[in-house]
């Protein structure tokens, strides 16, 4: 009879041990959810796949040249001509590569173009690319997402 208390008593707390342990893992897998959904908020009014990024030109450029701008896949946000350079002219397309030859106007700016904000908010079907038509190139700053 002792016999079978004593293995009742060592089942009922190996069940005990085997029970704790499941309810540690469980707070602490809960805990890593409630953590790793904390690091995921937003801190702005902007959605985290919404926010724009940005590419600029500058004297580095390679002049007389078209340049796919890859940090541009979906849409244009605005072109800032930060320093306007006399003589500086270039365009903006919608188009798949340098090479693509069906490509698309969206923007042409003369060499007469002043420094300021120009807005797009275009949605590009094939990428971005720009054609810079002279040898000074104006410093720009283009956003996009």
């Amino acid at each position: 009879m002792c016999d079978i208390l004593d293995l009742i008593i060592i089942i009922t707390n190996k069940m005990k041990q085997t029970i704790l342990t499941l309810v540690v893992g469980i707070v602490v897998v809960a805990g890593l959810v409630t953590y790793s959904n904390s690091l995921n908020k937003n801190l702005g009014s902007t959605d985290r796949n919404s926010e724009y990024t940005s590419t600029t030109t500058d004297s580095t450029w390679n002049t007389f040249t078209k340049k796919f701008i890859a940090e541009c896949p979906q849409s244009i946000g605005s072109v800032v001509i930060t320093n306007a350079t006399a003589g500086s002219a270039f365009n903006i397309y919608d188009g798949t590569s340098t090479t693509d030859l069906s490509q698309k106007l969206i923007a042409s700016f003369s060499s007469t173009a002043t420094a300021g904000d120009y807005v797009f908010d275009r949605y590009l079907t094939r990428g971005l690319v720009a054609d810079m038509l002279t040898s000074n190139i104006a410093s720009t700053t283009i956003t996009c997402r």
